[in-house]
C-alpha cells in the first residue's frame, strides 16, 4: 500500500476512491518511511491540494516544522500550516523568531509569515506582528543586504500601508540608506523605498538625518546617481519632494536649518541648498544668517563651489540653487553678498560660471534631455540678472 506514489494517491482521493481519513493516514505513512526529499515534498504538495483540516494534520505539520532536518521541507510545512490553520499556525511559527535557528531560515520563515498576512482573512496576533516587525527593523538598521534580498517580494506592496509605520521611528537611518544605495539600480525596490518610507518622514526627522555626516554623504551620492541616470525622472521627483517640504518653513524649522550651517557638514549644506530650503527663509531670517560673522555662510558656499566632489561644473541644479539664493540676497538685502561670493572663488570657476550663464542667455547647443532643456529655460531670468549684476563690477568678456 505504501509503495503508491503521492500523486497517484491524490488521484484516488480526488476520484473519491478513498476518504479524507485514509488519504491523510497513507500520505503521512509515505512521508515517514521515505528518505527522499522529493517524495516528502510531494506529500506536502498533495496535502495542500486536498480539502483537509484536522488536529492530526496540524500535529503532523507541527512536528515537521520543529524537527525535520531538511530546511526546504520545514519551509513548505510552515507555508502549509499558515494556509490550513491561519490562527493556530501563526502562533506555532512565532516561536522561531526567538529560536536558535540559522538566520537565513528565520528570514525565510518571516517572508512566509508576511505573505500569509497578505492572503489571510484572519488577523494575526500582535505578538506575531511585533516579532516580524522587530526582525525587519534589525535588517533595516543594520543595512543587511542579504536578508533584505531574501525578504523582498510582492508582499511589500500588497500589505496594508500602516504596517510600515514602525520604520518611521528609526533614529539611526544609516542602514536604511545603505539598503537603498545597494538596490538603487533596481527601480522597483527604489520606488518602494521612496513611496513607502522616504516621503513619510517629516521635516524635523530629515534635518536630524542630514546632520549625520555618514547619512548626508551617502544620500548626496544617491541623489547624484539619480541625476546622472537618463531620464532623470526620479532625480527631479526627489528634489521636488524636498522643495515642497521646505516651502512653508516655521521659525523653529528655520532654526534647525541654521544649525546645518553651524555643524560644518558640507554634504548637509549642499543638500539644503539643492532643496532650496534657504530660499524659503523670510528676509529677516535670511539676513540674520548672512550677517552672522560666526557662520560665514557666504564663504562656506564659496568653499562648496571650489570642491570638485560636489560636481560644480556639471551639476546645474547645485549651481543655480546657489546663484538664485545669492541673487535673492543681493536684490532684497545687499548686492555685496553675491560679490563677496564671486570674489572668493578661483578665476577658473569664475570663467566656468560666467560661460555657463552666458550659454543660458545665448545657447550654443541643443540639449537632448527635455527635462534639462526646460530647466535651462526656467533659469533664464536668474542668469540674466546675475550677469547684469556682474557687469556692473567686471568686464564679462574677460571671463570668456
Amino acid at each position: 500500500m505504501s509503495q503508491i506514489s503521492p500523486t497517484n494517491l491524490y488521484e484516488l482521493y480526488k476520484e473519491k476512491k478513498i476518504n479524507k481519513r485514509e488519504f491523510l493516514n497513507r500520505t503521512i505513512t509515505i512521508y515517514e518511511i521515505s528518505d527522499s526529499e522529493k517524495i516528502r515534498l510531494e506529500c506536502l504538495k498533495i496535502i495542500n491540494l486536498a480539502d483537509i483540516k484536522s488536529e492530526k494534520l496540524f500535529k503532523f505539520l507541527e512536528e515537521i516544522i520543529i524537527a525535520d532536518p531538511e530546511i526546504e521541507i520545514r519551509l513548505n510545512a510552515t507555508s502549509l500550516v499558515l494556509k490550513k490553520f491561519p490562527n493556530s499556525g501563526f502562533n506555532l511559527v512565532n516561536y522561531l523568531f526567538n529560536s536558535s535557528e540559522p538566520k537565513e531560515f528565520i528570514i525565510r520563515v518571516a517572508k512566509i509569515i508576511a505573505e500569509a498576512m497578505v492572503s489571510s482573512d484572519n488577523n494575526i496576533t500582535s505578538e506575531v506582528s511585533n516579532s516580524l516587525k522587530s526582525l525587519i527593523l534589525k535588517i533595516f538598521e543594520n543595512g543587511d543586504v542579504k536578508s533584505f534580498e531574501i525578504l523582498w517580494g510582492d508582499w511589500f506592496h500588497k500589505i496594508h500601508e500602516g504596517f510600515w509605520e514602525f520604520l518611521l521611528e528609526i533614529t539611526e537611518p544609516i542602514g536604511l540608506l545603505e539598503l537603498m544605495d545597494y538596490f538603487i539600480s533596481n527601480y522597483e525596490i527604489y520606488d518602494w523605498f521612496y513611496n513607502s518610507l522616504l516621503v513619510k518622514y517629516n521635516f524635523e526627522q530629515w534635518v536630524s538625518f542630514l546632520n549625520n555626516s555618514r547619512f548626508s554623504g551617502r544620500f548626496f551620492y544617491i541623489i547624484s546617481f539619480l541625476e546622472e541616470k537618463k531620464p532623470s525622472t526620479r532625480f527631479y521627483q526627489i528634489i521636488d519632494f524636498f522643495k515642497d517640504m521646505g516651502a512653508n518653513l516655521s521659525q523653529s524649522q528655520m532654526s534647525l536649518i541654521k544649525d546645518i550651517i553651524k555643524k560644518n557638514n558640507q554634504y548637509s549644506l549642499v543638500l539644503a541648498l539643492i532643496f532650496h530650503w534657504f530660499h524659503n527663509f523670510n528676509i529677516v531670517s535670511l539676513k540674520e544668517i548672512l550677517e552672522d560673522s560666526d557662520l560665514k555662510f557666504i564663504l562656506k558656499i564659496a568653499e562648496l563651489i571650489k570642491n570638485p566632489k560636489f560636481g560644480f561644473i556639471t551639476y546645474d541644479d547645485f549651481l543655480f540653487s546657489v546663484i538664485s539664493l545669492l541673487l535673492k540676497a543681493s536684490e532684497e538685502i545687499n548686492e555685496n553678498y553675491f560679490l563677496l561670493f564671486f570674489q572668493n572663488i578661483p578665476l577658473g570657476l569664475k570663467r566656468s560660471m560666467t560661460s555657463k550663464l552666458l550659454d543660458i542667455i545665448n545657447p550654443t547647443q541643443s540639449y537632448e534631455n527635455t527635462e534639462k532643456d526646460n530647466f535651462y529655460k526656467t533659469k533664464f531670468e536668474v542668469a540674466d540678472k546675475i550677469l547684469g549684476l556682474l557687469s556692473k563690477y567686471y568686464d564679462i568678456n574677460s571671463f570668456t
